[in-house]
């Protein structure tokens, strides 16, 4: 590169990681000025003086304000969360029959049975996106294939990857796969995967493009060396995703986990009560059938209202008593479904144009 090609990509860098720093972008900016740095020094090696002394005083400038916005010592904390034993099995997962036999098929049954899967031209490991509304048990179902899996379940937030220093956000996917390098066979969970699988478009940061390079790479460099490595990831907007990653196969075909039919609004309502004293033939599927469009999370809440008011008479009445159905019917008269209509057929219209199995 030329003198002035060199001094004019300085110029620009300069003035476009300005521009970022005023408007508080300094993960995007440390990218721009670090190039610019980086020319500075190129500049000030082909040069004399006086122009040397012009450079290098440039370049010294530029540096100290990268120390001064940077942190003094990274964080070497790995962002990873390790449950060794989630303790949960698809039989503690109510419902969702259709979604546990598609995951059966493509990840379980090649595991615990790879000389099957050999006949059968299937690879151990795999990905999959798991979608659905908030509250629909989504995390619990990633729990659950660990535990059909029996591997240690790794468990990381999309954002916490990312960081406003310079690197961090790569340092932190380093850190991950060199803690995964020690495990043979492990399950990781990625939630909130919409903030690091986002469509490409001209808005999308390249900070985010950066963080999406290295997990991809350093995912696909762990799978060559080992073949037990499962990654989920979980979002509440699948249509956020890059469809890039949905049809080069990474995740295969999505699994939806929709909001609990009435037999399995049934079951976690009886899990939620079963250690509490209620009274003697609580019908609990008539009263399913009556809660319609509540969440798994919402029928939690719903419970423990219910409990509250019970124990709320006991209180009062200064005598043992026992949750009764009126008491659930009154928690679901304030405990109303967190989940809209319209964001339900958001999600079953992302399921019409996902491929099929």
């Amino acid at each position: 590169m030329k003198r002035a090609e060199w001094e004019a990509e300085v110029t620009a860098n300069l003035r476009k990681g300005q521009n970022l720093l005023d408007q508080g972008r300094e993960g995007e900016a440390f990218s721009l000025l670090e190039c610019a740095l980086e020319g500075m020094l190129a500049l000030a090696r082909m040069s004399t003086e006086p122009a040397l002394s012009v450079w290098t005083e440039r370049a010294r400038k530029l540096l100290q304000t990268l120390e001064d916005l940077s942190p003094d010592s990274p964080s070497e904390e790995s962002p990873l969360k390790l449950i060794a034993d989630t303790g949960v099995r698809f039989s503690d997962v109510a419902g969702l029959g259709e979604a546990k036999e598609v995951v059966y098929r493509r990840l379980v049954r090649p595991a615990i049975n790879p000389e099957g899967a050999r006949r059968w031209n299937q690879r151990l490991g795999g990905s999959l996106l798991i979608y659905g509304p908030p509250g629909s048990g989504k995390t619990l179902f990633a729990k659950a294939i660990a535990g059909e899996l029996d591997l240690p379940f790794f468990t990381v937030t999309a954002s916490s990857l990312f960081n406003r220093y310079l690197g961090q956000s790569e340092r932190n996917v380093s850190r991950i796969f060199r803690d995964l390098e020690g495990y043979e066979a492990a399950v990781l969970f990625i939630d909130e995967a919409e903030s690091l699988f986002e469509r490409r478009n001209e808005d999308r940061h390249e900070v985010t493009n950066r963080v999406v390079t290295e997990f991809l790479g350093a995912l696909d460099g762990v799978r060559q060396r080992k073949e037990g490595l499962f990654l989920l990831a979980a979002t509440n907007y699948p249509e956020k995703i890059d469809p890039a990653l949905l049809r080069g196969g990474r995740f295969g075909t999505p699994v939806y986990i929709p909001l609990p039919e009435s037999a399995a609004r049934a079951a976690i309502l009886a899990a939620q009560l079963d250690p509490v004293p209620c009274e003697a033939n609580l019908d609990l599927f008539s009263l399913a059938e009556t809660l319609e469009g509540y969440s798994g999370a919402d029928l939690v809440l719903l419970c423990q209202k219910a409990i509250d008011l019970a124990q709320d008479r006991e209180e009062q009445t200064l005598c043992p008593t026992r949750l009764h159905r009126r008491d659930l019917e009154e928690a679901a008269r304030t405990s109303l479904p967190s989940v809209r209509a319209e964001e339900i057929r958001r999600y079953e219209s992302f399921r019409e144009r996902s491929p099929g199995d």
